[in-house]
């Protein structure tokens, strides 16, 4: 459900319209797509309409996208470019021929992408990438595709904000190394699964303390999904 694995028996309680056979069994009839193994909720995944009329796919909202099961969304068709306007993406006509992956168009799966609409991208692409701007890496994990302050790329979020940790060099205890490191033991929490490491004193409410399970709180707990106390 959406990218979230989770039992038929759970999963059905935020579901309409679904049995717990027809989970089971990964019903088209009842809005289940299956493909290699993986049973999807087609209502629970972006760009769907909800429904499962085509074997191993879930329907898309409209004509321009097209199911892609590595991704478990809907994207933009073969044939169109994906550009990203204002935190969302549009699919616009390239007349059948994107000649996508090319130094400023990426190719993924098919999903050809304009690099120069992509926040915190440089504009260009090589081997079918776009090159993101210093502190940032590309995600193809979720669409749409996206440049994200990267821990590995030796960045780290203060707040909402991300900063290479070079500039931590001269800030008290806190340093450059340790930031690169993630350490705990100077604040910073690591999110495996974003690959992105946060500097807890940033965050609302937080004592600037930090554990592998979350960030210290001067009141109440920390929130894992909501990064916040």
């Amino acid at each position: 459900m959406g990218d979230t694995c989770q039992k038929c028996t759970v999963a059905i309680n935020n579901l309409s319209r679904t049995t717990v056979d027809g989970c089971i069994n990964c019903s088209m009839v009842e809005g289940f797509a299956l493909f290699n193994g993986v049973c999807y909720a087609c209502s629970k995944q972006k760009l769907t309409a909800g429904t499962s009329s085509v074997s191993n796919g879930c329907d898309c909202i409209n004509t321009t996208l097209t199911w892609y099961p590595s991704l478990g969304s809907c994207a933009c068709s073969e044939g169109y470019y994906t550009s990203i306007v204002n935190g969302s993406f549009s699919c616009s006509d390239c007349g059948g021929n994107c000649s996508c992956g090319n130094n400023i168009t990426a190719n993924v799966s098919g999903i050809c992408i304009i690099c120069s609409t992509v926040p915190y991208a440089t504009g260009n692409a090589i081997n079918n990438s776009c090159i993101c701007s210093q502190g940032y890496s590309w995600n193809i994990k979720s669409y749409p595709f996206s440049c994200y302050c990267s821990s590995a790329a030796g960045a780290f979020l203060y707040g909402s904000s991300c900063y290479n940790c070079s500039v931590l060099s001269a800030y008290g205890t806190i340093t450059s190394n340790g930031c690169m490191k993630c350490d705990v033991s100077q604040g910073f929490l690591y999110l495996p699964v974003a690959d992105q490491c946060i500097l807890c004193s940033s965050q609302s409410g937080t004592d600037g303390t930090a554990t592998i399970a979350g960030c210290g709180c001067l009141y109440g707990v920390w929130n894992s999904n909501s990064l916040l106390c």
